[in-house]
């Protein structure tokens, strides 16, 4: 597998994300805060921090539709629209990322290559999430525990796997 180990930011999310209104800048490069100095300090792929803003953009499918929506019947009609959003957003960023990124080495050449690496970077991301959320946001380990099971292949909850609505 090609690709290269570099210094990263180590907690991208949405959050850490700002628009100026002409640019986008992101913010607050210490890394995870639940990792030690040393771990933050290792080089990794670039493709850690996209797994970061992919888990961002399904945190956010998911969190917004538990306490905005938490009535069944809205549930049931907007949790389509979202998961579409959601992998719409992802697409797009990844897309534009991996285009951005092309021929310089830094991440896998091949597209198989590339899922294979973003695939273990999400489930090590999701993982992170679940023992975060234990320890600092227990209300919320539902949201990350939702997000790691549909890594690893159960659709969305309410969801099947094209993102419609179970009766």
């Amino acid at each position: 597998m090609t690709g290269q180990r570099i210094r990263i930011h180590g907690d991208c999310h949405l959050g850490q994300i700002r628009f100026t209104g002409k640019d986008f800048v992101i913010i607050d490069f210490e890394g995870e805060p639940n990792r030690s100095l040393g771990e933050r300090r290792i080089k990794k792929s670039p493709l850690t921090d996209v797994a970061g803003v992919l888990r961002s953009f399904d945190y956010c499918f998911r969190y917004h539709l538990k306490t905005e929506f938490p009535n069944a019947e809205d549930h049931k009609k907007l949790a389509p629209w979202l998961y579409r959003w959601m992998l719409g957003m992802g697409k797009a960023f990844l897309d534009a990322y991996c285009a951005a990124l092309e021929g310089q080495g830094l991440i896998p050449d091949q597209a198989e290559d590339r899922k294979r690496l973003l695939d273990v970077l999400l489930l090590d991301k999701a993982l992170y999430e679940v023992r975060y959320e234990l320890g600092s946001r227990p209300d919320w380990v539902d949201v990350s525990l939702q997000g790691l099971l549909a890594i690893m292949g159960e659709p969305a909850q309410g969801l099947n796997s094209e993102g419609e609505g179970l009766g």
